[in-house]
């Protein structure tokens, strides 16, 4: 059975440590790099991922991407072109955006819902091994409310995610 796009990538929660490097300053692009182990699948095509892979990846985005959400507690950076997106090695595997196809999100949240979050989320992302990806996402949820600050996009990763907290999605 061919699992369904959103079945591709595996459920991931991880402790994470994300280190923060900036790229070129002219064009205010911003690089993190994070790493984990999986802590849980959910029907996966890649019988190789299982709890304990690690994991490696970057995302890059760029500070001066304007908000398109208007709720001023919620902060929606969409990023249409390459050199954005993200790329998640993971095992043997390789997930990524696809540059010629690039529709990746950021959304921050401050104090909504009694939650700070920081969110990625690519949605046009190229085959692995021959499998259709059809998102890579990743979201930190804060309920001390403390990690983030404001909505605008940092070149600093969020508290939680300097700090080893646990990352769900």
């Amino acid at each position: 059975m061919i699992p369904s796009r959103r079945e591709v990538l595996a459920l991931v929660s991880a402790f994470a440590s994300i280190l923060a490097t900036s790229t070129s300053a002219l064009a205010q692009d911003v690089t993190f790099r994070f790493s984990g182990t999986v802590t849980e699948t959910y029907n996966s095509p890649f019988s190789d991922i299982v709890q304990g892979t690690p994991f490696t990846g970057t995302y890059t985005f760029n500070l001066a991407t304007p908000d398109e959400n208007s709720f001023p507690s919620v902060g929606d950076y969409w990023h249409r072109s390459a050199p954005y997106g993200v790329t998640v090695v993971m095992g043997n595997h390789v997930f990524a955006t696809n540059p010629a196809d690039v529709e990746f999100l950021i959304e921050t949240a401050n104090d909504h819902s009694n939650s700070d979050n920081y969110l990625f989320r690519s949605y046009r992302n190229l085959r692995t091994d021959g499998v259709d990806v059809g998102f890579i996402s990743w979201q930190l949820d804060d309920p001390t409310l403390t990690a983030l600050s404001s909505t605008v996009l940092s070149p600093l990763p969020p508290v939680c995610c300097r700090s080893g907290s646990r990352l769900s999605h």
